[in-house]
């Protein structure tokens, strides 16, 4: 007879009772015709019938089939019946052994679970009475499944379980699996990665220049710093809607490049650029942009991140010093003086095109040389030792002018240079003080430390 169904008529329940009187008798003389040594037999037409001792075996090798299966599984597992009353545990319900928190494991089975959760008081009621909520929506058969994550700390550590609930049956209600299962390491995790990402904010927030972090499939754009709205005039915003929107400001005459060499790099997972952009108000920006795989777990590239900065003061530093070499190069090409630079170990950092002239070198031969290498006269002596006086004696000691012959007014500007090294050692104590305090020596004393020796011919 199925559930719903009107009980049959008086008749027909008399042989119904006789019909399992009869099967009673029937499996009583099975057994004792098989001596309880089979568990089955099967008539003329190969049906089948279990008997009742093997019927039990089975049910009960089910049981402990299942039993073994949950006692194996982490989580707390329970099964209630369908009015929420505790049926069977798992080892790890029982292990538990703690029943402060109301919803959590640990109850013992012939207890009615959602009694328990309504009944809560205190800390943590709310979330008991949530659950019993929705544990009594599975086992009525209005939701499919019920999730709760609530804290169960100890005076020794924090802990924290999801419980999930789900119908034993989905066709009919019948009662339901109740499952806590703890998530602490995953809730640390998660805090972890929160605190982690709040300080990379804080320290992205506070540099000017722009923190970029893009798909590489899609390019679209996962987080940019507020450097961006600062350095482009545009809103971060409008670069989230429109993750293109960045190469729109780059300058006309660098955008086509600029453009290629960055769907290159997001495709082989790095670039380095250097291009301008346009300002809404018009001004240019100098901009230097690097572009870094991260990786994922196939070792494929999945995000790019970089950094943009803004180098347009490098950039015009940079002009302004080749402008001002440009002029002193000029300078020094348009006059018939030999030009040479010294630095402090008197190696020739410049020489003109004068200088090359008149000696018929190569200017390969003499930038990076010695000045003594090529140009101590022979018989001056070691003017190595010297070459610290030399050069705090400014650049009218080492300076001398003849119209002889090339090689001649060379040497003469070194001999005029060696002869001043060779008067100093020579002067009295008192001279020595005197010249210090002159005007002529106060000058010497402001003199640079490199050396510039001019020779007219």
């Amino acid at each position: 007879m199925k559930p719903g169904e009107p009980f049959p008529p008086a008749d027909a329940a008399g042989e119904v009772a006789a019909l399992i009187e009869t099967l009673h008798r029937t499996g009583q003389r099975l057994e004792e015709l098989t001596a309880g040594e089979v568990d089955a037999v099967a008539d003329r037409e190969g049906r089948t019938f279990l008997l009742r001792h093997a019927q039990e075996q089975l049910r009960h090798s089910d049981a402990a089939r299942q039993a073994a299966v949950l006692d194996a599984l982490p989580a707390h597992i329970a099964l209630l019946d369908a009015r929420g009353v505790i049926r069977s545990v798992n080892e790890a319900w029982r292990r538990f052994g703690r029943a402060d928190v109301p919803q959590g494991p640990g109850y013992a089975s012939g207890l009615n679970y959602l009694e328990i959760c309504e009944g809560a008081r205190g800390d943590g009621s709310s979330e008991a009475h949530r659950a019993a909520e929705g544990i009594r929506s599975v086992l009525g058969g209005s939701a499919k499944s019920f999730s709760i994550e609530y804290a169960c700390h100890s005076p020794t550590q924090q802990r924290w379980f999801l419980l999930e609930a789900r119908p034993l049956d989905e066709a009919r209600p019948s009662g339901a699996v109740i499952m806590h299962l703890e998530v602490t390491a995953a809730r640390r995790t998660e805090a972890s990665l929160r605190a982690s990402e709040a300080r990379f904010r804080q320290m992205a927030e506070s540099i000017r220049d722009v923190f970029f972090l893009l798909e590489a499939d899609s390019e679209r754009m996962l987080y940019v710093s507020p450097g961006y709205e600062e350095i482009w005039g545009r809103s971060c915003a409008s670069l989230y809607a429109h993750p293109e929107s960045w190469s729109d400001s780059i300058h006309p005459d660098d955008r086509a490049a600029t453009r290629e060499k960055s769907r290159i790099g997001v495709l082989t997972g790095g670039f380095d650029l250097e291009y301008r952009i346009v300002r809404p108000d018009g001004s240019i920006r100098w901009i230097e942009a690097r572009g870094f795989p991260v990786r994922g777990e196939a070792g494929r590239t999945a995000r790019i991140a970089g950094v943009a900065a803004d180098i347009t003061g490098r950039k015009r530093a940079a002009l302004e010093l080749r402008e001002s070499e440009r002029r002193f190069s000029d300078m020094l090409e348009n006059v018939e003086l030999v030009s040479l630079m010294l630095d402090r170990e008197a190696r020739v950092t410049y020489c003109n095109d004068y200088l090359l002239r008149m000696s018929g070198w190569r200017r390969e031969e003499v930038i990076g040389r010695s000045w003594f290498e090529l140009f101590a006269p022979p018989g001056s002596g070691d003017l190595k030792a010297c070459s610290p006086r030399c050069s705090r004696a400014g650049p009218k000691r080492a300076m001398a002018r003849t119209r002889s012959s090339r090689a001649r007014a060379l040497a003469a500007w070194c001999a005029g240079t060696t002869r001043c090294c060779a008067r100093r050692p020579a002067r009295s104590s008192a001279r020595r003080a005197s010249a210090r305090t002159s005007p002529s020596a106060r000058r010497r004393k402001a003199g640079s430390s490199s050396s510039t020796a001019s020779t007219r011919c």
